[in-house]
């Protein structure tokens, strides 16, 4: 039966185990946040049963939480990566490929599912704001591994860790107007949208003062 301090226990054996291999993992070609998804698979209830989220509680609403904390992580250690110069120098790039490559990739990949799974239309936006976004996480490892190092310039580096840690903000736009499209009725959509407007200024102004 999982108990959080089996829970805590693996994640705690996990990561340590991971520092400890990780000149390991890169040999094998093998990305850190792979290798604790596999781990994860293996120990969770369709293989093993080691780890039962379910008898912990709502499972999703666990799954939620936790991803939400690795989130904020993974963001705030792209963000300890640069000081006001870097910030400087990348920004102006790293704006024009959040506006015009996102907007860009939602479209393409909101209409591709559209077109080819033969959902509603709203159904195929939300989709693509799902599917748009680059993963910090999965970024952060791409960006700062030895074979980036030799291959990357450092420029394109920043550029990719920058778009990665800021583009939740401008997903969740993506992700909030069909997913309110959707749920609401017609007359309550605006509103709630302006109040997911209000929010997300609120919570952006707050991010840039105590920043």
């Amino acid at each position: 039966m999982a108990s959080l301090d089996l829970v805590l226990l693996v994640a705690g054996c996990l990561l340590l185990g991971l520092d400890m291999m990780s000149e390991v993992v890169r040999r094998l070609w093998l990305s850190v946040p792979l290798v604790a998804l596999g781990v994860g698979v293996l120990l969770g209830p369709d293989v093993l049963g080691v780890i039962e989220p379910a008898e912990l509680g709502d499972d999703k609403k666990i799954l939620e939480g936790l991803a939400r904390v690795t989130l904020a992580l993974a963001v705030v250690d792209i963000a300890l990566r640069f000081d006001r110069r870097t910030l400087a120098q990348a920004w102006r790039p790293a704006a024009r490929l959040l506006v015009g490559g996102m907007l860009g990739m939602w479209a393409l990949t909101g209409l591709s599912a559209w077109l080819l799974l033969d959902v509603p239309l709203w159904v195929g936006f939300l989709i693509g704001a799902i599917l748009t976004p680059t993963d910090p996480v999965v970024a952060a490892t791409l960006t700062s591994e030895d074979i980036a190092r030799r291959n990357l310039p450092l420029r394109l580096r920043r550029l990719l860790q920058l778009e990665s840690g800021a583009n939740d903000g401008l997903a969740i736009v993506l992700f909030l107007l069909p997913a309110i499209v959707l749920s609401e009725p017609s007359d309550e959509a605006a509103h709630w949208l302006a109040t997911a407007a209000r929010e997300l200024g609120i919570a952006l102004g707050g991010g840039v003062v105590l920043g």
